[in-house]
């Protein structure tokens, strides 16, 4: 999601521990529609 959203704080941390499959799953489905994957 946009910078400084929870879900992106999380995606952040779970890939820096080396899990970012675990990222994708937990960010909502309405983040991937609005295109926050980067």
């Amino acid at each position: 999601g946009p910078a400084g959203q929870p879900e992106d704080t999380t995606t952040l941390y779970l890939v820096m521990q080396g899990r970012p499959e675990s990222a994708f799953i937990a960010e909502p489905p309405t983040t991937v529609k609005k295109g926050g994957k980067r």
